[in-house]
């Protein structure tokens, strides 16, 4: 089962692409709701998460896939 942890690394080097693909897919988010702050990810993330109305679980695996 994939989890957000799981991801992180990812995020890191993949972040700006990911950001775009999100912005794409969900008109509901904004820049604002995808700014990477270092030691702020986690709760970008779960903010990100609790607007789609997606579990961690299917968040982290829906990162993994872009």
């Amino acid at each position: 089962m994939k989890n957000l942890n799981d991801t992180s690394e990812s995020l890191n080097e993949n972040w700006g692409e990911q950001k775009e693909k999100l912005l794409e897919k969900y008109s509901i988010l904004s820049e604002a709701d995808l700014l990477f702050i270092d030691g702020k990810k986690e709760e970008m993330l779960e903010k990100v998460r609790k607007i789609l109305r997606i579990t961690e679980e299917e968040f982290a695996l829906m990162l993994s896939r872009f």
